[in-house]
């Protein structure tokens, strides 16, 4: 097997695969030298590490926001330069072979050391950029706090955008990891123990009904809640805590309605008799409508914790702390 060589770096003058379409010009960057080889263009380590990350050629493209043949192209030049391959091809993506098990960590290391030190010299003018961002959040974060982030966003950062994907549980740890998020608002999950994070706030569940609810009123007792028919919502979307607490308890109220999401939730709450559990903000923002009300669970549901997620692939860039501390500052003002 081909032992990973050792690498010192050397600066030269040398254009980068920028993050976005804006950057055009050349930057004092790191090379990789490589004893008895010729020096590796540090685009190549960036093609290294994303095609690792995220397994597969079109995504580490999108990371890198280069098309798929400059990828491929890069991956066949490092293959000339180590005389060995490091992916193979397979149904799911490319998968790393031994040598590039062993090169990543070392390729990673460098990759974060050059972008920190770029990261320190490089001012992030956000009035200028052009940067399509990506957020992860639930139905819940859409409704609680996107009109806030996008008027932040509109006001520091007129000429950026915002896609928005929706948080499944299972998921968007790949996400993450992968960079098909630079972030995700969601509860705190198991599944993100090893994301990076901060709690943005602490939530809790609010009974809602529609306002003149024949036998609801300001409180409900255990077993009138009990006793009415209900619309969940999928717990896919990290909307489980209540039904979890009624498996748990081995509660078996009526479900009327499954809902992927909390989309028309309020329309349908607000033109019958069911009730809902929503956290307490998306029930403030019902009853703002004028249609709807809400009372307190009857259950000792726990609080839980909202959190900002993000995963450092590499450093983090000015952009990226930019954005979260945006999202941060938006959230706290709610």
């Amino acid at each position: 097997m081909v032992k990973p060589p050792c690498f010192t770096f050397e600066k030269r003058y040398a254009p980068l695969i920028h993050e976005s379409n804006e950057v055009n010009f050349d930057l004092d960057i790191t090379f990789v030298y490589i004893p008895g080889m010729a020096d590796v263009d540090l685009n190549l380590v960036r093609v290294f590490v994303a095609v690792y990350e995220t397994g597969s050629v079109s995504a580490a493209a999108e990371r890198l926001n280069v098309t798929q043949p400059s990828v491929s192209h890069g991956l066949a030049r490092l293959r000339d330069l180590l005389r060995s391959p490091l992916f193979t091809r397979v149904r799911q993506g490319m998968t790393p072979t031994a040598l590039a098990e062993e090169l990543y960590p070392s390729f990673q290391g460098a990759l974060s050391s050059v972008e920190t030190a770029v990261a320190r010299v490089l001012a992030f003018d956000p009035t200028q950029s052009r940067r399509t961002f990506r957020l992860a959040m639930t139905d819940f974060g859409e409704i609680a706090f996107l009109p806030a982030i996008m008027q932040a966003l509109a006001t520091k950062a007129p000429l950026v955008s915002l896609d928005v994907l929706t948080v499944h549980i299972d998921t968007v740890r790949d996400w993450l990891f992968h960079g098909k998020a630079d972030a995700a608002i969601c509860l705190a999950l198991p599944q993100l123990a090893d994301a990076r994070w901060v709690s943005l706030f602490t939530e809790r569940y609010q009974c809602i009904h529609r306002i003149g609810h024949p036998r609801v009123g300001r409180s409900m007792t255990l077993d009138a809640y009990l006793a009415e028919t209900h619309v969940a919502v999928a717990g896919s979307t990290g909307h489980h805590i209540v039904e979890t607490y009624w498996r748990e308890a081995k509660f078996a109220p009526k479900v009327a309605l499954r809902l992927p999401n909390l989309g028309v939730l309020e329309a349908i709450i607000a033109n019958s008799n069911y009730l809902a559990a929503v956290p307490s903000r998306i029930a403030s923002a019902f009853a703002a409508m004028g249609r709807v009300a809400s009372t307190d669970m009857p259950l000792p549901l726990p609080a839980f914790e909202v959190r900002l997620h993000w995963w450092d692939h590499s450093a983090p860039t000015a952009e990226d702390r930019w954005f979260r501390s945006t999202i941060l500052e938006a959230v706290k003002m709610l």
